[in-house]
């Protein structure tokens, strides 16, 4: 058996194992603001997507700093809570997986040739919807796999 970390399946006096993993832990550290300032900007522009008639009220500093602690409460909770780091691994990889491959190219193309597909193209349109279905079913699937083994 292996760890879910492959890191740490080497001996922990090997030295290039522990350049490596000096590497992992820098390269986390200096991505962490980079993703989590995202993290951050996206949950915003939601809040203000859900609510436009008080979209100004999100520009308030102290509210985006409200959202940014609470995020960060939350993804410091599920650290703290997942020891494992392959379930993270697994669930990302089911739902970004199954969104790459399946839902997102579909969706794109689906969107992009609306109006030039016309009833005789039914097959085509079908085939798009069962393709984000199968998507969806997949990452389900992957999701249920990878926290019950």
């Amino acid at each position: 058996n292996a760890d879910s970390v492959i890191l740490t399946n080497y001996a922990e006096n090997d030295k290039a194992a522990t350049i490596a993993r000096l590497g992992v832990g820098l390269s986390i550290i200096a991505s962490f603001p980079l993703m989590f300032s995202g993290l951050r900007e996206a949950i915003i522009s939601l809040l203000k997507h859900r609510d436009p008639i008080n979209a100004s009220d999100w520009d308030v500093v102290w509210r985006q700093d409200a959202v940014a602690m609470m995020a960060l409460a939350l993804n410091t909770t599920v650290a703290l809570l997942v020891t494992d780091a392959g379930v993270v691994v697994g669930l990302v990889g089911a739902i970004c997986g199954s969104a790459i491959i399946y839902i997102v190219p579909c969706s794109l193309y689906a969107a992009a040739t609306q109006g030039f597909l016309t009833d005789g193209n039914s097959a085509t349109l079908a085939w798009l919807k069962f393709l984000i279905g199968l998507g969806c079913v997949l990452a389900v699937a992957g999701c249920v796999t990878t926290i019950l083994f």
